[in-house]
């Protein structure tokens, strides 16, 4: 089992360069999955804060946070995780990894005997194809450079972010020596956020990945805990999503509609009126995969799917789904048998989700809270 190794989003990834690169002055309060909050740790840092509901990812951060701090160099720390000399060029795959090297003597000095075991299993079991400047454990692939999506592929990211160069890491060695760390064996829906060790009223970022996905959470679980139990100014951020919570705190605003035209692209549809074609306001919608009752729609497990279509369905059961579903779908364009006044939105998905009515066409539209630019999929 590897546990570092980045499967981030692209936009995930690029906020976590912001984070770094301004030098917020705020504790990080991260999830310890790939070791992604590596890549966010700024001079500016006041503490970091690591929890997991995974017992064994705190066993494996402290076997590869001690080989990061006894590494003499960038290329040293490659050569400790894979034992293989480094020439540091990240630029060149096929010469990235030079020559095998013999780390068991070190390893035993450096390592209790708990984490050699642990290490045997994890890094030392890594069979490594140096011309590919890639590793394969099991039926997992792991990348040294670069970054790939591919179901059960690891990205380690050098040449990138906190390991791009000497500099760059040695500056991250000294952040790990310096800052006030703590680890948390907790779920994240479960923390109460206000008396996490952060520091009383002061300013936090909490980096929550992908914790917030249906195969974690549900119906939106640390987002609402988060809301229930912060103080002070807390950032959440995850794949989706970048927003302050004091800017949650209070319900969102009812607008016009932006609905003018109809969905042009596919969309999940969650047919409750009949199969006949889809009434008026959404005929232009093309039909990607079709259901046909709210128990199919709630055994998803999609995260950040950009739309899901719902026609017809009684309000109460249909705006408790929509509820449910968050963060599944980015937006929720619902066509309700008859007009469902604003005052029946349950409180739960107003914290979940930006809302919208067009009084022209009975059309609802539920878009997450927190999207990034760009995220959200035009009406």
């Amino acid at each position: 089992m590897l546990y570092l190794g980045l499967r981030s989003s692209p936009a995930y990834l690029a906020t976590l360069a912001e984070i770094r690169e301004r030098a917020a002055d705020a504790h990080l309060l991260s999830v310890i999955g790939g070791f992604a909050f590596l890549h966010a740790l700024s001079p500016g840092a006041r503490s970091l804060t690591l929890a997991d509901g995974d017992p064994e990812a705190l066993a494996h951060w402290g076997l590869a946070r001690t080989l990061l701090l006894a590494a003499d160099s960038l290329g040293d720390f490659v050569s400790l995780l894979t034992g293989w000399e480094s020439s540091g060029d990240a630029s060149r795959p096929e010469r990235f990894l030079v020559r095998p090297v013999d780390h068991s003597r070190r390893l035993g000095d450096l390592l209790a005997p708990e984490a050699r075991a642990l290490y045997s299993r994890s890094y030392g079991g890594l069979a490594i194809e140096p011309e590919r400047a890639l590793g394969r454990l099991g039926g997992a692939t792991v990348k040294l450079l670069g970054f790939d999506l591919s179901p059960d592929t690891f990205c380690w990211g050098f040449g990138t972010g906190a390991l791009r160069d000497a500099a760059s890491f040695a500056g991250l060695q000294a952040l790990l020596r310096r800052l006030p760390q703590h680890t948390v064996h907790a779920r994240f829906e479960d923390l109460d956020y206000g008396r996490l060790p952060l520091g009383p009223g002061e300013r936090t970022i909490f980096l929550a990945s992908n914790c917030e996905s249906p195969l974690f959470t549900r119906g939106d679980a640390i987002l609402h805990r988060v809301l229930a139990t912060a103080h002070g100014e807390l950032r959440y951020v995850s794949w989706h999503r970048d927003l302050r919570v004091g800017d949650l705190a209070r319900p969102a605003p009812m607008a016009e509609s932006v609905l003018a035209r109809q969905p042009p692209f596919a969309a999940q549809v969650l047919r409750l009126a009949g199969d006949g074609p889809l009434p008026g306001p959404l005929a232009g919608v093309h039909a990607a995969r079709t259901h046909h009752s709210l128990a199919e729609v709630v055994a998803l497990t999609e995260y950040g799917a950009p739309l899901l279509v719902i026609d017809g369905g009684r309000p109460r059961p249909v705006l408790r789904l929509v509820a449910r579903l968050a963060p599944s779908f980015k937006r929720v364009v619902w066509l309700p048998q008859r007009r469902c006044p604003a005052w029946r939105l349950p409180a739960r998905l107003r914290a979940s989700y930006d809302t919208a009515e067009s009084a022209a066409s009975r059309l609802w539209s539920f878009s997450l809270r927190g999207l990034r630019a760009g995220e959200l999929p035009p009406a």
